[in-house]
C-alpha cells in the first residue's frame, strides 16, 4: 500500500480560553479536536481511547456526543473526581502508563492523545506509538500533538538527550519535554499509511493573566 505524508506549509494561529463548561476550570476544546470529532462521527467510529486524559475534559466531551470512551492516565485522580462530581458513569477509566496499554490488539477505532506524548524520552515515545498502532483497528485513527522544535521554549532548562529538556516550560519544570520536526515525525509514524500534519500556534491566557503560546504539530495518522 502506498503511503501518503502531508504537512501544511504555514503555521495557523488558534486562540483557546479557560472555561468552566464541565464544572471545573479547563482549556476549551480545540478546533482540531472538534474537527476530528466530526470526522470520526462521519465514519461511524465509536470506540475511542483518551490516552493521557488528565482532567477528563476530552473524555467528557466525546462521551456526551455518544462515543464509547475509555480514559487512561498514569494518575486518574482528576478525571475520577470530575466524573463523580458530574455523575458521569459511561466513561471507562483505567490507570496505567502509556507504554503499556492494557487492551487487546485491534481494539479501538481511534486513539486521542493530546499534550502527553512529548513528556518522555524518544525511546519511550517510540514505544507508545507502537502500542497505539497495536490497539488500533485497521483504518483506525491516531490523533495527537507534539511540540515543535520551533516552539520558543526549545532549548530551555537542562538537556537530558537530543531535543529533550527538563525545566523548559513553566508549571511543568520537573517534566521532560521532547521537541520534534517533520523528519522525526515521519520516522516515528512509519507503520501508518496516511499521515497529515497541521502546524498550529495555540495561545491562551491563564487565570493569573499570563499568556501562553505553544507551537505544536497536530497529527492525524491512519493505520494500514
Amino acid at each position: 500500500m502506498e503511503k501518503e505524508f502531508k504537512i501544511c506549509d504555514k503555521w495557523e494561529e488558534h486562540e483557546q480560553n479557560i472555561t468552566s463548561e464541565y464544572g471545573f476550570k479547563q482549556l476549551s476544546i480545540s478546533n482540531f479536536i472538534i474537527m476530528m470529532k466530526d470526522c470520526l462521527l462521519e465514519k461511524g467510529y465509536k470506540k475511542i481511547l483518551d490516552l493521557g486524559c488528565g482532567d477528563g475534559s476530552h473524555s467528557i466531551y466525546f462521551s456526551e456526543i455518544g462515543f464509547e470512551v475509555y480514559a487512561s492516565d498514569i494518575d486518574c485522580r482528576k478525571i475520577r473526581k470530575n466524573t463523580k462530581r458530574l455523575n458521569i458513569t459511561n466513561i471507562k477509566i483505567c490507570e496505567h502508563n502509556f507504554i503499556n496499554i492494557p487492551y487487546g490488539n485491534d481494539f479501538f477505532d481511534a486513539v486521542i492523545c493530546t499534550s502527553t506524548i512529548h513528556h518522555a524520552i524518544i525511546n519511550d515515545i517510540k514505544k507508545v506509538v507502537s502500542e497505539i498502532y497495536r490497539v488500533l483497528k485497521q483504518k483506525g485513527y491516531f490523533i495527537f500533538d507534539m511540540l515543535s522544535k520551533e516552539d520558543e521554549s526549545f532549548g530551555l532548562g537542562y538537556k537530558i538527550e537530543e531535543n529533550t529538556f527538563v525545566g523548559s516550560r513553566e508549571d511543568e519544570e520537573n517534566i521532560p519535554h521532547h521537541y520534534t520536526d517533520e523528519k522525526e515525525l515521519q520516522s516515528l509514524l512509519n507503520l501508518f499509511s496516511n499521515i497529515e500534519i497541521k502546524k498550529s500556534i495555540y495561545s491562551f491566557i491563564d487565570l493569573k493573566g499570563s499568556k501562553y503560546i505553544s507551537k505544536d504539530f497536530d497529527v492525524i495518522a491512519i493505520k494500514n
